[in-house]
């Protein structure tokens, strides 16, 4: 009786495989054949196209010379599909009214291309627009929305510039910790960044020389900075930071106005 029942879940098993194999087989034949169906109606589309171009072409010249211009027929036989291409065909053929509506299709195509240009113009300049946004968004993201530094941060700005040199790890972060405005490393580096490129950053002759003079080694783990103090500077130093804080506040109001307009 075993033997008897495990001859029939062979069976079963063979007559399953048997139909799994059948139905991929079907399958695959269905596939094949619709492939050629579309293809063969891709190329009977493709031979219309040909027909009714040759059919354009063959009634522009019965017309007689300087009736179609050759340059515009080649330009609508290559725009128009099938059944524009044979309406047009039928109508420069008829007796009467084949340059108007010659025209009537040339006008249509040129209006559609110009319509079409006029589109991915749109498209270029909203994709330009969408980039400014991203970089207003990008900056606006650095502040904190305290707005432009002050004259008096800037002066405590180019005085820790100078007391952290190049070379300080973190010296950014260190920086914005010692000035204890609430402003982040980014907004401290950028702000930075305008005041180098306009060649204002505080007394040149302090804080130039402090970006080539690597930190100490007690500089790669400074001590927390105190806040309450700002170092002090030589007396021709602090005229040259004062000096420099009035032409980095003009700059900066300039940027400022420059980017409003």
């Amino acid at each position: 009786a075993r033997a008897l029942a495990a001859q029939s879940a062979q069976l079963a098993k063979e007559q399953k495989e048997r139909e799994e194999k059948e139905r991929l087989e079907a399958e695959e034949l269905a596939k094949k054949d619709a492939a050629k169906q579309a293809k063969a109606e891709k190329e009977a589309q493709r031979k219309a196209l040909r027909r009714e171009r040759a059919r354009l072409r063959t009634a522009c010249e019965a017309a007689g010379a300087g009736v179609y211009d050759a340059d515009q027929v080649a330009t609508l036989c290559s725009a128009l599909q099938t059944l524009a291409l044979s309406e047009l065909a039928d109508a420069v053929a008829a007796p009467s009214g084949g340059p108007e509506a010659f025209q009537a299709a040339l006008d249509a195509h040129l209006a559609a291309q110009r319509a079409e240009a006029e589109e991915e113009q749109r498209k270029y300049e909203a994709a330009q627009e969408a980039e400014r946004e991203k970089e207003r968004q990008r900056r606006a993201a650095k502040q904190s929305g305290k707005g432009a530094f002050t004259d008096a941060e800037m002066a405590d700005l180019i005085k820790a510039y100078a007391k952290f040199p190049g070379g300080t790890a973190g010296r950014w972060a260190v920086i914005a910790q010692y000035l204890n405005t609430g402003r982040s490393p980014d907004e401290i580096l950028e702000q930075v960044k305008v005041l180098r490129k306009a060649d204002v950053l505080g007394a040149r002759a302090v804080i130039r020389a402090s970006d080539t003079v690597k930190a100490p080694a007690e500089a790669a783990a400074p001590a927390q900075p105190s806040p309450e103090a700002s170092p002090a500077l030589a007396p021709a130093a602090a005229v040259e930071v004062a000096a420099a804080v009035a032409a980095a506040a003009a700059v900066v109001d300039g940027a400022a106005a420059a980017e409003a307009e």
